[in-house]
């Protein structure tokens, strides 16, 4: 693509400016984002103090050792920088589509699908071909297979609309669901026994260490792709024409700039680096494809991105600066006995704190203009025993998982639409239903009391949308940022606290068997309905109904078309949204209660199925009725079901791709309703995210 684009350049340093007054300028605004960026982080260093105190920990030991076990001695800084590595691609991952005005936060699917296709591209040539052919073939397949996957959301939201953020959502699920179905089947090394895998990569076939150092050539490939980024972003006609479109769609379109091409290119791109950080994953540090490619880097990505304020080269320092931090964390859980979850909870202190100082300082524009618009289903969450009954038990066997696995998605996708009525999305229900799920079981365990857990769960579920409904009300903030660092934050709080309470057992919620009119364990199973599921029920007919008929619904209604009509009818729009953001929260810690003390009825920190993340896209996909929720929830849970139950009956071949099975149809359906022309029926029309 050729983009033909004249534009005068003035240097600091040219005869035009005169003086030194205009170099000063420069220079100041060159500093400003790094300023600002430092302030932040020390902003965020400060309120983690507090919480350190709390806890009744010195924050200065923990700082000590946190710059101890990253960057103390030769050991712990090598192995930052090979921390760092991943993070460097998934940084750019997230980085290249927010110059258009792009939020994708699905790179750790392109992070697994890239290693797996590394892996397949690579054994059948091991043994008769060179490394020095391999490991090319490899690094090619994986960003191939990572920019097709990536690619796909900018195709997506060009061609049909769907928004970018939900679609790279559901596709990292999905991706995750066809690594398993890979490694577990195809491509398993029968050798791999208690860890499915695919055959193991010869030494020789290894990426191997950077010379003089112990640090995997991912960094060196890493920083490269950072700078070569860089220069195609702020030095090429491509990368002009993305900043244009990014910074005003319309001038773009004047100009004749192709928006839809740089979408789809930037994207495609955007996945390829994910899908490079999945081959050297594979290649220098795995061996070979297996689950843990599924390690989070993807998320991780996101917030070095936002550290980086977007930018190639200032990716590679906070990448580096994370990469230490992590590495600090087996250091400082020996010598302090803090939780690993500890760095997970400054990372989300970090995130939150670099978004509001981004935002006072008025500087973040990336995200105000829009073009044209961990984990999976656990296999106990819903499997039935091999009862002998035939294929007529895998309907029952699905009406159970339905009901059981549907539950946290009702309360969720309930708090949620409450939210976006107002004209706000949440994507930080994720942190506060994990949260909401450990504070639920936490109380019990002490009270004895499911309904007190109930009860704690809520309230701080509505402390955390309060909290996000405060920092959203200020101008410029993106609501899809805040959620996604207040997502972080919370996840990291629930692991943090929660620690003590993974062994202790806590009274279960209770349920109502609706299945003694049969003598069959099946049907009396399947019926045995938690109270929980029969709120969520009424809740999304009164909530529909208010929505209709009372003064509140009208309200909320009204706020959410319209901030100017709101104004004029004499309401705050920003008090509105910040109660129904809260009242969402509160949901949403419902949704955590019902996993922790009924379904599965544990607290561990894989207890959440991406539910809370899951809701947004469940609202969109029941246009934003309470109703259509409730129906919403049942059918993603029954297409979840389906894998147990025809396991259930003996049929085993491709049960992991049947967990993909839900995300899949949200994206079916998502795509078939869409439309780049028009808007989504019954959308707020304040909701940025429908825009």
């Amino acid at each position: 693509m050729t983009i033909e684009v004249n534009t005068p350049t003035l240097s600091p340093f040219s005869a035009e400016a005169g003086s030194l007054r205009p170099l000063l300028e420069w220079l100041a605004r060159r500093a400003e984002p790094v300023v600002i960026s430092l302030g932040a982080i020390l902003a965020g260093l400060a309120l983690f103090s507090i919480f350190i105190v709390v806890v009744g920990k010195s924050p200065a030991d923990l700082f000590k050792l946190m710059y101890t076990g990253g960057f103390g001695s030769w050991f712990s800084i090598q192995n930052s920088l090979s921390r760092a590595a991943p993070l460097l691609l998934t940084a750019l991952c997230v980085a290249f589509p927010a110059r258009l005005g792009l939020v994708i936060i699905g790179g750790e699917g392109a992070v697994v699908l890239g290693g797996v296709a590394a892996a397949a591209a690579a054994l059948p040539l091991v043994g008769s071909v060179s490394p020095i052919i391999v490991l090319p073939v490899m690094a090619v397949a994986g960003m191939i297979m990572g920019g097709l996957w990536i690619g796909l959301s900018g195709v997506l939201r060009h061609y049909r609309g769907v928004n970018e953020t939900i679609a790279s959502l559901l596709l990292a699920y999905i991706a995750i669901a066809l690594m398993n179905h890979f490694i577990e089947g195809p491509l398993r090394d029968p050798a791999s026994l208690n860890k499915p895998s695919t055959a193991p990569l010869p030494a020789d076939y290894m990426l191997g260490n950077i010379p003089g150092m112990d640090v995997n050539w991912g960094l060196a490939i890493g920083v490269v792709a950072c700078i070569v980024s860089w220069i195609l972003i702020e030095a090429t006609s491509f990368g002009f024409a993305a900043r244009i479109a990014g910074g005003n769609v319309r001038a773009a379109q004047i100009q004749g700039l192709p928006v839809g091409r740089l979408i789809v290119g930037f994207t495609a791109l955007a996945g390829s680096f994910a899908g490079l950080a999945g081959m050297i994953e594979v290649a220098a540090v795995q061996g070979s494809a297996n689950a843990s490619l599924a390690a989070g880097y993807g998320y991780t990505g996101i917030l070095v991105a936002f550290l980086a304020r977007h930018n190639p080269l200032a990716i590679i320092p906070v990448a580096i600066l994370l990469g230490g931090i992590d590495a600090s964390g087996g250091l400082i859980q020996r010598r302090m006995g803090l939780p690993d979850a500890t760095v997970l909870v400054l990372q989300g202190t970090l995130f939150v704190v670099i978004l509001l100082c981004e935002t006072f300082y008025g500087r973040l524009k990336i995200f105000q203009s829009r073009p044209l618009e961990n984990a999976q289903f656990q296999r106990e969450d819903c499997m039935m025993e091999d009862t002998g009954i035939g294929l007529w038990g895998v309907p029952l066997a699905i009406l159970a998982g339905a009901i059981r696995v549907s539950t946290p998605f009702i309360f969720v996708s309930l708090g949620e639409s409450i939210t976006e009525r107002s004209g706000r999305i949440n994507l930080g229900l994720e942190g506060t239903l994990v949260f909401g799920a450990m504070t639920a079981y936490a109380i019990a365990v002490m009270s004895n009391s499911p309904w007190l857990g109930v009860l704690a769960a809520m309230a701080t579920g509505a402390v955390f949308g309060l909290i996000h409904g405060w920092i959203c009300k200020f101008p410029k903030v993106n609501d899809i940022a805040i959620g996604i660092a207040m997502m972080q934050f919370g996840l990291g709080l629930a692991f943090f606290l929660g620690k003590p309470f993974i062994q202790p057992v806590a009274p279960h919620l209770p349920s109502i068997p609706l299945g003694g009119w049969s003598d069959l364990p099946q049907i009396q199973s399947a019926l045995n309905i938690n109270v929980l599921f029969i709120v969520g029920a009424l809740l999304s007919v009164a909530i529909w109904w208010a929505f209709k008929n009372t003064r509140v619904g009208l309200i909320l209604r009204v706020v959410g078309d319209s901030s100017d009509a709101a104004r004029a009818m004499g309401l705050n729009p920003d008090t509105v949204r910040l109660l129904a953001t809260a009242v969402g929260g509160s949901l949403a810690a419902v949704g955590g209660a019902y996993l922790s003390l009924f379904y599965p009825g544990s607290w561990n920190e894989g207890i959440s199925s991406g539910q809370g993340l899951m809701a947004v896209a469940l609202v969109i996909f029941a246009r934003w009725n309470p109703i259509g929720c409730f129906l919403a929830a049942l059918l993603f849970g029954g297409a979840g079901a389906l894998g147990p139950a025809l396991q259930s009956v003996g049929v085993t071949q491709g049960y992991y791709l049947f967990y993909a099975a839900p995300y899949v149809l949200t994206l079916v359906i998502l795509v078939a309703t869409s439309s780049p022309t028009r808007s989504l029926a019954g959308a707020p029309g304040a909701l940025s995210i429908t825009k």
